[in-house]
This record gives structure tokens, C-alpha cells and sequence, in this order.
């Protein structure tokens, strides 16, 4: 079985629990896309810390719109501080 995501999200902590804020604006970015676009976006979240640390992860999808959408989304979390971006690996927690 191949577990790959297209895209893991990994929000972590250092001591003061994950950003709020960025953990909020991706989930944002999900439900604009999914208000928008069919198929809806199949992801998983995985809690994995103390800290409220989670992944996020997008296994292959069919939309249309899924590339552009993963791409935007990976370069709006590699500005965040606390967030870890991982292409094709599999969904830890």
C-alpha cells in the first residue's frame, strides 16, 4: 500500500503550542477550495504532540484545481515560523 502524500503539513511547537493563527489559515484555504471546487479535498490531520502539534496531509486527489491549490499552499507555509513542508512522504503522527 502506498501511503505517499502529496503534501504534509507539520505544525510544531517549541515550548508555547503551534501558531493558531497559520493552523487556522490553511484550514480557511481548505474550505474556500472545497466551497469552490468538486471533489471535495480529502486530507487527514494528525495530533502528535503535547503542544497541539498536528500534521495535515493531502494524499493524491482528481481535481482539476488540486495542483495549483497544493502549490499556493506549500509556499504560504514555508513563510510560516513553525511549520514543516514535505512532499511524497508518508502521513506520521
Amino acid at each position: 500500500m502506498n501511503d505517499r502524500q502529496v503534501l504534509v503539513l507539520s505544525f510544531y511547537s517549541i515550548g508555547s503550542g503551534i501558531n493558531g493563527g497559520e493552523f487556522a489559515e490553511v484550514h480557511d484555504a481548505i474550505e474556500r477550495y472545497n466551497k469552490k471546487y468538486a471533489p471535495k479535498l480529502k486530507f487527514s490531520e494528525k495530533q502528535w504532540g503535547m503542544g497541539g502539534e498536528h500534521n495535515i496531509c493531502f494524499p493524491p486527489h482528481k481535481g482539476g484545481h488540486f495542483k495549483q491549490f497544493i502549490s499556493t499552499l506549500e509556499k504560504q507555509c514555508r513563510v510560516y515560523e513553525h511549520v514543516r513542508v514535505a512532499k511524497n512522504v508518508p502521513c506520521l503522527s
